[in-house]
């Protein structure tokens, strides 16, 4: 959010000239190994809550769009949107 922040003031200064859009990844390259990312491993601990996770990445998205962001992602399964495609830009 610390990041969102910031780039909610560059929004504000520059709105006339540009659309800035937070870009949200909540999974690592599959080509890497270890952590799987937010969703699948959300206390990054090998629990794999990956109800938590949806449900933290979904709050996650709601609070950067009440800064006024628009927020974009890459889904990677056919899990993902069902949880939170109603909310990307």
């Amino acid at each position: 959010l610390e990041y969102a922040s910031r780039l909610q003031s560059l929004a504000q200064r520059h709105s006339k000239d540009v659309l800035i859009v937070v870009r949200l990844n909540f999974r690592k390259p599959s080509r890497t190994r270890g952590w799987k990312g937010f969703i699948h491993d959300p206390a990054r601990d090998g629990s794999f809550a990956i109800n938590r996770g949806l449900q933290f990445a979904r709050q996650l998205i709601v609070r950067v769009l009440e800064m006024g962001l628009p927020v974009a992602t890459t889904f990677h399964d056919t899990l993902q949107p069902q949880f939170f495609a109603d909310l990307i830009s």
